[in-house]
């Protein structure tokens, strides 16, 4: 069974919360794709160069400005509502699992307890075990908001204007691409730091607990330098995977901007031409930041998700490990 599908058996009891906080995240995209129309309507029909041609602008254009005030109020409650209630079930479902642990070790052979260090199965109860909050809660539920909201601004982007769309999208291979080369190594660097941090864990553990025998026999130089040791081999390990981070950010912003910069190009000529409206660009532009942070946000969630399959997979080690020694029938 796929770590995924494991994790996912735990949120099994909180269904209908979850399936209630999407369809508030499906009302909350929604609003967002309202935002940039308020402005829309003024830009093309409030601000032309004859009085004449402005309307009533006394009265709509305070009306509009409001507007936009209660879209962006109703989306921060949705916002808010929906935070909450997905980080509620991620923790409950985490308490979940670190009780499952802790009662699995507590049944486990003190063979078993011997073969590995202490420490190594605090750090699974206590760190690795947040890896099924992540999951949840910055991926599962991000990538469902994400998508929707993918679609539903590439339709409305589509309406807008085509040619622009499609020229927008033109990068969308490049950051996949991108996203799943930095993947695969942020999931191998992020295992060897939760090892290596697990590790300096287990010294510092065991150096405190002997701490008289430590004493007794002058090796407090040599408990340092085993610990120093440990720390730096953690320090590496984090180091390579900030650096993966740092330069996985700057490939991605850069082809976003390379894209952006090319909208805003054909865009100008389209006003120019006379085939695009100001107000109308300008709601693409916002619109493309609208396309462009989901895939962003997307991004990260597989960084994220890559990140935590490695501790869920350290914690399903746990549970997965039999007792070799059963009591008589």
């Amino acid at each position: 069974m796929s770590i995924y599908r494991r994790v996912l058996r735990y949120y099994q009891p909180y269904r209908g919360k979850t399936i209630l906080g999407l369809f508030l995240s499906l009302i909350g995209i929604g609003l967002n794709l309202l935002k940039p129309w308020p402005f829309k309507i003024i830009v093309d029909d409030f601000l032309r160069q004859t009085p004449a041609d402005r309307g009533d602008w006394h009265t709509w254009v305070p009306l509009l400005c409001l507007a936009l005030v209660v879209i962006q109020f109703a989306w921060g409650i949705i916002n808010w509502i929906t935070n909450y209630l997905f980080v509620k079930i991620g923790l409950e479902a985490l308490v979940k699992l670190r009780t499952d642990l802790y009662s699995h070790l507590q049944r486990l052979s003190l063979k078993f307890h011997d073969a590995r260090r202490s420490a190594d199965s605090s750090f699974r109860v206590a760190y690795d075990s947040q890896s099924i909050q992540t999951i949840y809660n910055k991926g599962f539920t991000n990538i469902f908001a994400s998508v929707i909201a993918l679609i539903g601004t590439f339709i409305v982007m589509l309406r807008l204007d085509w040619i622009l769309t499609l020229l927008s999208l033109a990068i969308v291979p490049l950051i996949v691409g991108a996203i799943y080369f930095f993947a695969r190594r942020i999931r191998s660097e992020s295992t060897s730091i939760q090892e290596q941090e697990s590790a300096v864990l287990a010294q510092a553990q065991e150096g405190l607990s002997s701490i008289r025998m430590v004493h007794a026999f002058g090796r407090e130089d040599f408990e340092v330098r085993q610990f120093h040791q440990q720390a730096q081999q953690s320090l590496q390990a984090n180091l390579r995977l900030t650096l993966t981070n740092v330069n996985s950010a700057l490939v991605i912003s850069t082809l976003m901007v390379i894209g952006t910069a090319a909208m805003y190009y054909v865009g100008t000529l389209h006003v120019l031409a006379g085939t695009l409206s100001l107000g109308s660009l300008l709601v693409f532009s916002a619109y493309l930041l609208m396309l462009y942070q989901p895939l962003e946000s997307l991004t990260y969630t597989a960084w994220a998700m890559e990140g935590a399959t490695a501790g869920a997979k350290r914690c399903f080690e746990v549970l997965d490990s039999q007792d070799d020694v059963r009591d008589s029938p």
